[in-house]
């Protein structure tokens, strides 16, 4: 799937986008062999500012990050 991600990526970059990702094939090859079955579990700034400040919702931090445009 990574190295079908990748392909996608080199179209991309082929088709202007300077921020588009080069095929990576030592990483596509690591995954194939080596990478075992996951599952995501990423804590964000968002999470940790909730444990940090005590808030049992995002709610607080929607409406503190919102600003008029």
């Amino acid at each position: 799937e990574q190295y079908e991600r990748f392909k996608a990526q080199i179209a991309v970059k082929n088709a202007g986008d300077d921020e588009a990702h080069e095929m990576d094939e030592d990483y596509v090859r690591a995954l194939a062999y080596a990478m075992p079955p996951t599952a995501g579990e990423g804590i964000g700034i968002d999470r940790l500012t909730m444990l940090f400040t005590n808030q049992q919702s995002f709610v607080f931090f929607i409406n503190f990050l919102k600003h008029d445009r």
